[in-house]
């Protein structure tokens, strides 16, 4: 498995770091990135939820966060749920014309991929410089026949309480403000041309996209799900050889981000947006990943204090990134 950061072209040491990510949330570029969708904040987050403004002053470095809807921003019939794809179906890859089309621009790119059970998600190993790391892609059918290719992965273990039915106000001021923020954050230095100087200032996001010539409308549209699962399939390593997959053991909130690719795109589009969403990834499992291990000591804002807790290693809710939930995997 290649671990030097030199084997990773395109992987800039300064450039998809935390303190990287923790300065983009600062400047909220990350929101002007994706300002073609509804922004929102603090302000809607505690006008939803009045109680979180006991919590102002614990987190006031993140009240002039903002960030597009998509990001995960609940609305009170969601219950805290955000699925994009809700109302949808999900179908068997050769069943579809955009799932064969998805398989086939996989092979032809040299990407290598398993199918699940059902044969309706594919699964697909990736190196980046921390480790392996999982992305899925799968076909969606809406009730008027318009279809879309989720790509998506595991980012976030989260710890609390998986009774919601009176969340804790932490988890609540991590799920509607925090978390949105800074994988939005992410997303924007792993889409962005330029992100060693992308706390500067944003460019328009169909730039990340350039030659494609796609509308702005269609451009992919991030998302964010929640769920609550048993445990976590992550690859297993021996030797630093990947030697398939383990499931660590994990129940509690598994946060999973993704990239939904519109079927209105041609070929070419949709070849684009998938080699932009499959690049994706490690950035963001290695920005991450960086922040609860070596990056900590280097910024002001912590990994924990900035996702969850009220002082570093604190509180009722934590969560640890998915490259070193995967690493404890593999040394148990």
């Amino acid at each position: 498995m290649q671990t030097e950061e030199g084997e990773f072209p395109g992987f800039a040491s300064v450039a998809f770091t935390w303190g990287q990510l923790v300065t983009t949330l600062d400047r909220s570029v990350g929101a002007q990135w994706f300002s073609q969708y509804p922004l929102q904040g603090v302000a809607d987050a505690r006008e939803q939820v009045p109680e979180l403004a006991t919590l102002s002053n614990t987190y006031s470095f993140a009240d002039d966060w903002q960030f597009a809807r998509p990001f995960g921003f609940p609305t009170p019939d969601d219950q805290f749920r955000q699925v994009p794809v809700s109302g949808r179906t999900s179908v068997r890859c050769e069943d579809h014309d955009l799932g064969i089309t998805l398989l086939e621009l996989l092979d032809q790119m040299g990407i290598a991929y398993d199918m699940n059970d059902n044969r309706n998600e594919v699964l697909c190993v990736l190196p980046s410089p921390r480790g392996p790391i999982i992305e899925y892609g799968s076909i969606w059918v809406g009730n008027d026949g318009k279809a879309s290719i989720a790509w998506t992965s595991d980012l976030l273990a989260c710890f609390a309480d998986l009774d919601i039915s009176e969340p804790d106000l932490q988890y609540l001021q991590s799920r509607l403000i925090h978390v949105p923020a800074v994988i939005q954050a992410a997303f924007f230095l792993a889409e962005t041309p330029f992100p060693s100087a992308g706390h500067l200032y944003a460019l328009e996001r169909s730039i990340a996209y350039a030659g494609a010539d796609i509308p702005t409308q269609l451009l992919p549209s991030p998302f964010v799900e929640w769920y609550i699962l048993d445990d976590v399939i992550v690859p297993k390593v021996v030797d630093g050889q990947l030697s398939g997959l383990l499931f660590a053991p994990f129940p509690g909130w598994v946060v999973r981000a993704g990239f939904e690719i519109s079927d209105d795109l041609s070929l070419d589009q949709l070849q684009v947006c998938l080699s932009v969403a499959i690049k994706a990834f490690p950035k963001i499992h290695v920005m991450l990943h960086d922040g609860l291990a070596e990056g900590e000591a280097q910024s002001a804002a912590n990994f924990q204090e900035v996702l969850a807790a009220d002082e570093p290693g604190g509180g009722v809710v934590s969560y640890v990134p998915y490259l070193l939930l995967a690493d404890l995997a593999n040394r148990s």
